[in-house]
């Protein structure tokens, strides 16, 4: 089933750094939020709707309750993370940037057959990018479906055009300040904003498995911070995201659409990090390079445990994996990779890892 998610209020989803009242000012927070948290908000909605479900029905329903797919609505159109091995140019002036709004990104290069001074943590370092200018990468950053599907089956080697998230939300700070927990009377040096977000003409589009339909043509769910409203429907949307794509090549890419836990941090566990290859089912890969964002503090609350989950990195949805097959075929690629989960914790259920499979057009 494929629903849609409409703010009717202000939202705050909390990133992962700590925040004391007094000793810092500013609650920072993300958008859109992680699958987890939209997940929890629908599990809750779902266990609303039926008073008779049991601590045993609950863990079923966990079980059975599955994120296939997580893309964003925005005016009309479909939307997804920008690939992170586009940049733009630092150099630019301030009157450049402001005209073109930041939304003119170029294509990285990777720097083969080629010697460079590198400094790196890693023993034996891979492939670096090649730049002409001094670049930067964009966060927060989308690009549409079509741009997206050219990006993968290898037809965009220049530059792309995309839209900024902020652009398309409402910062509005709210202000509060701490309470004795048993005077219910406010205390010193408790002052503190949050940056509460507005979206506009933003529905994030969630297809699950495991529910067939909901009640009512429209329902509300409680979503991220302070329980606020949010609107879910049935999405009448009939939009397929066909990656239908086959190469020859040795070369391909995997794209992280949602964000992805690995045990090695930034590096997939089956992946040897001093020679970068790795077996994954039937096929024996070396990792060429990595464009990956900032980390992602991302905890979450266990609903059956009733306790926090633990804190983890997670590598940013957006980051681009480039792999040259050693051993195996490119039909076993997209089998094992294309539209699966390969985050290796909160996978099966939650909507992690979400890859998608692009070529690598090898210069």
């Amino acid at each position: 089933m494929r629903i849609k998610i409409d703010a009717i209020d202000t939202l705050f989803f909390k990133d992962g750094k700590p925040f004391s009242m007094g000793e810092e000012t500013w609650a920072d927070g993300i958008f859109p939020p992680s699958p987890s948290v939209i997940y929890g908000a629908l599990c809750s909605y779902i266990l609303s709707e039926n008073n008779s479900y049991t601590k045993i029905k609950q863990e079923e329903l966990f079980n059975e309750l599955k994120i296939t797919n997580i893309f964003y609505r925005i005016k009309n159109d479909n939307y997804f993370p920008l690939p992170l091995d586009f940049v733009y140019k630092k150099n630019k002036s301030a009157a450049e940037k402001n005209r073109e709004k930041n939304t003119k990104l170029y294509k990285v290069s990777l720097l083969t057959g080629k010697q460079m001074n590198v400094v790196s943590s890693i023993p034996n370092p891979i492939s670096v990018i090649r730049a002409d200018d001094e670049v930067e990468g964009l966060s927060n950053a989308f690009i549409n479906d079509t741009t997206l599907l050219n990006y993968l089956q290898g037809y965009i080697d220049s530059e792309i055009d995309c839209i900024d998230i902020n652009d398309h939300l409402i910062i509005e700070s709210k202000i509060g300040i701490g309470r004795d927990n048993k005077t219910h009377t406010t205390e010193e040096s408790k002052l503190y904003r949050v940056g509460m977000r507005r979206p506009k003409n933003f529905s994030i589009i969630v297809d699950l498995k495991g529910i067939e339909q909901i009640n009512k043509k429209t329902n509300f769910i409680k979503l991220g911070a302070e329980g606020k409203i949010a609107k879910i429907s049935q999405a009448k949307i009939s939009y397929s995201f066909q990656n239908d794509i086959s190469i020859t090549s040795n070369y391909f890419k995997i794209y992280l659409q949602t964000p992805s836990f690995f045990k090695k941090g930034w590096l997939p566990s089956w992946i040897d990090e001093n020679t970068f290859i790795g077996q994954y089912n039937d096929l024996k890969l070396k990792l060429i390079t990595a464009f990956i964002g900032k980390p992602l503090n991302l905890g979450g609350f266990d609903m059956l445990k009733k306790m926090p989950k633990p804190m983890r990195k997670a590598v940013p949805a957006g980051s681009v994996y480039y792999f040259e097959i050693l051993n195996g075929d490119f039909e076993k690629v997209k089998n094992s990779f294309n539209n699966k989960s390969i985050s290796e914790f909160n996978t099966d259920i939650f909507g992690y890892g979400l890859a998608l499979v692009g070529i690598y057009n090898v210069q």
